[in-house]
């Protein structure tokens, strides 16, 4: 017979093993069925992390009173977010516009295709894609679209409110203890770290791409270049998300011509220089996360909270690796999460 202390202390690990397990299935059903609530506050948290820094420098450094310097940084976020929004439904209602004339340049690229194929022995048939090109029931595309912008505004909104009442209540807020004041600033610091540099960085980005578009004269380049903006949030697919986005749009006014090759190198060559090693030089020491444990995390968040959990998987994993690094017992799972074994 074994020792039956060595069995009790394998069985006790078993039985935390399967807790764990149960408590982590458990919060994932729980953050499925509170997104409609719990997404929208955990967006405004983390708008409100990485802007709190400018509330402090302004009440502390110009001697504002907390309330005027938190009106002004909260001005100044609705603004900027409204202008965003309008820039972004301007663009949107100039592709809207030239709809037409995208029918007409994919019909005038399938006949192309067409001609090609018979030229080289394998006669291909477009016809049918032509007819239901000319046939798309863009209306009810459009009126498909006007839910998910109802969505995202109603998010947007809520956002907001929850962002106003963390600037009412911040000064309010104390904690006495101070493990958990550390814990709560250190939080706080590395979020702000690294929403302000991704967006500085994805803005860099962002104008590079619509830079080099516009050069060229390619149309949409300003959506090219404020999606290229927001999707380089999402970590590693974002960037090459915002690569593959302009192709299309870059073949039907080029074609297969050297302009087009020599367009998308540049393309590649600023999502590489900027995301795979300004990006990662710049981030990686605050951020501390391995890429795999980065790539799970945004799978995990994807599937849990749709496009906006790609959005918030890095800031919300850097949260709990602080938190796991201060609990004893838990320290070894952060280790974990910074490829350190």
């Amino acid at each position: 017979m074994g020792n039956p202390e060595k069995q009790s202390d394998v069985y006790r690990k078993i039985n935390t093993a399967f807790l764990a397990i149960i408590a982590s299935v458990a919060a994932t059903i729980a953050l499925i069925y509170t997104k409609p609530f719990l997404m929208p506050l955990v967006i405004s948290l983390m708008i409100y992390t990485a802007i709190v820094p400018a509330v402090r420098f302004l009440s502390g450094k110009l001697k504002m009173p907390r309330l005027l310097a938190a009106g002004i940084t909260f001005a100044f976020i609705l603004v900027a977010s409204t202008l965003l929004i309008l820039l972004i439904l301007n663009s949107v209602n100039s592709f809207i516009a030239g709809t037409y004339a995208y029918e007409q340049k994919i019909s005038a690229t399938l006949s192309w295709l067409t001609k090609i194929s018979e030229q080289y022995g394998y006669p291909l048939n477009f016809s049918s894609f032509s007819e239901a090109m000319a046939s798309l029931p863009v209306f009810n595309l459009i009126k498909g679209m006007g839910h998910y912008v109802f969505a995202i505004i109603t998010n947007a909104v809520l956002c907001f409110i929850f962002l106003l009442f963390f600037f009412l209540g911040g000064e309010s807020l104390k904690i006495s203890d101070k493990r958990s004041f550390s814990i709560v600033l250190e939080i706080q610091n590395k979020i702000s770290y690294y929403i302000v540099f991704k967006a500085l960085i994805s803005a860099a980005t962002g104008f590079t791409i619509w830079l080099i578009l516009y050069i060229f004269g390619v149309e949409m380049a300003l959506i090219f270049g404020l999606l290229t903006f927001v999707l380089n949030f999402i970590p590693n697919a974002g960037s090459i998300l915002a690569t593959i986005l302009p192709l299309p749009v870059m073949f039907l006014q080029y074609g297969l011509s050297p302009k087009f090759f020599i367009l998308l190198g540049l393309l590649i060559l600023a999502q590489f220089t900027l995301g795979n090693i300004v990006d990662p030089k710049i981030l990686g020491e605050g951020v501390d996360l391995h890429p795999v444990f980065i790539l799970c995390a945004l799978v995990f968040w994807t599937l849990v909270w749709g496009i906006a959990g790609a959005f918030l998987a890095i800031p919300l994993m850097v949260a709990l690796k602080i938190v796991l690094s201060n609990i004893t017992p838990a320290k070894p799972l952060a280790e974990l999460m910074a490829g350190r074994f």
